[in-house]
């Protein structure tokens, strides 16, 4: 008894395809937001460790933040404090990593914007700070630019300011409205640009100074 093979038809091949383009259109985004929440993670954990890394500085340094000068705040990190220069770099870096200072991606800046108080936090008394779980202290130093774009490299000084997402959605993750945080206490929130940006509103009322400004007395 003969038996014969028979193959697909050009239409049932045409709905198999289809199925198959709407599966994937239905799980591309899924994948993609996974992917993105994979790097946020990523991006607070280079965070906390680069925040120990201060920490770690300061108990062997009087309680005084890594200084600029001659040599750079990130290069007194490393490689003592923090190991690795791929730690500086954002998951949401698109530069390329070295492990070399001078061409080594740096993503993140010491806080800059401190008020009455000096320019920047390099080589100040973090004992003096009033507020250690609302000031920032390590923010993404984001271009202001659409594309998401940063600034820094491991043999300079870099600093973030409540200016350095820009204008708009600029932060790193959640269609560019969010940015990660380190506060002075150690920790670390995801917060919205807005939030991020606002350092005008008054210190008593738990407003943006307290996330800017190192010593607020007089404000």
């Amino acid at each position: 008894m003969k038996t014969s093979l028979r193959g697909f038809t050009l239409v049932e091949l045409l709905v198999v395809i289809t199925i198959i383009g709407i599966l994937a259109s239905i799980a591309l985004p899924v994948f993609q937001k996974a992917q993105e929440k994979s790097r946020a993670i990523s991006d607070a954990s280079n965070l906390r460790q680069i925040g120990l890394g201060v920490q770690t500085y300061k108990g062997d340094n009087n309680g005084d933040f890594p200084s600029g000068g001659s040599t750079v705040w990130p290069q007194q990190l490393n490689p003592t404090y923090v190991p690795a220069w791929k730690v500086f770099k954002s998951p949401f870096d698109t530069r390329v990593a070295s492990e070399v200072a001078a061409t080594a991606p740096v993503s993140y800046g010491i806080n800059g914007t401190i008020g009455n108080s000096g320019s920047n936090l390099l080589g100040l008394d973090s004992t003096k700070i009033n507020y250690p779980s609302s000031l920032i202290l390590l923010a993404p130093t984001i271009v202001d630019n659409s594309a998401l774009l940063y600034n820094g490299l491991g043999n300079a000084d870099v600093l973030v300011t409540s200016s350095s997402a820009g204008t708009g959605d600029r932060g790193s993750h959640s269609s560019r409205k969010r940015i990660n945080v380190l506060f002075a206490d150690g920790h670390t929130e995801d917060i919205t640009v807005v939030k991020f940006q606002d350092s005008s509103s008054a210190a008593s009322a738990g407003g943006g100074k307290k996330r800017w400004v190192y010593d607020d007395n007089g404000l």
